[in-house]
């Protein structure tokens, strides 16, 4: 191979240009004045008939992308699904918290009371860290108190805290909908 020729490789090194007649005809970005070796991370050949980063490929992942973006809307809907499911009374709710999770889409704590084991959902991640609730807040085994709204189906030990006080600190997830009196 001549020392001035360019080539790109796959990640497997299997070659998919060689010589400046590519580079002419835009397979390269811009002609190389060196000896270089280039490697190239895609899996798109020229003898497939197409270039990497051609007309077909971004059509190609516009497609893809709008239909991942429609399967995600209905999940995104669901995820974020408000407080219709939850009574317009505040209720508390007193317990021993058994399980922690800190994440999305909504962080929660399961507490066992005298009526069963209920699920608890605070804010969303950040909503819930800017409220100063985090990982380090609580520990299973913490005695908790939760202010929120219960779910609409009874049978369901369900509730969304807009407050809840554990180890003597008391952090409002939601402020602007707790109901005092």
């Amino acid at each position: 191979m001549p020392p001035d020729t360019a080539v790109l490789f796959t990640i497997d090194q299997r070659p998919l240009i060689g010589g400046e007649q590519e580079a002419e005809r835009g397979g390269l970005r811009e002609a190389l004045d060196e000896p270089a070796a280039c490697y190239n991370l895609s899996l798109t050949y020229p003898e497939e008939g197409r270039m990497p980063h051609s007309p077909f490929d971004r059509r190609l992942m516009l497609a893809l992308g709008a239909a991942a973006v429609g399967l995600a809307i209905p999940w995104i809907a669901f995820a974020h699904h408000g407080w219709s499911w939850a009574e317009d009374e505040q209720t508390e709710l007193r317990g021993r918290i058994r399980e922690i999770y800190i994440g999305y889409p909504h962080p929660t704590l399961r507490i066992e009371t005298g009526e069963g084991l209920w699920l608890v959902e605070l804010g969303n991640p950040r909503q819930t860290e800017r409220a100063g609730f985090t990982e380090t807040s609580a520990a299973v085994g913490d005695q908790v108190l939760a202010l929120g709204n219960r779910s609409r189906t009874r049978e369901e030990k369900r509730l969304k805290a807009v407050r809840i006080t554990v180890r003597a600190r008391t952090y409002d997830i939601y402020p602007e909908r707790i109901r005092t009196g």
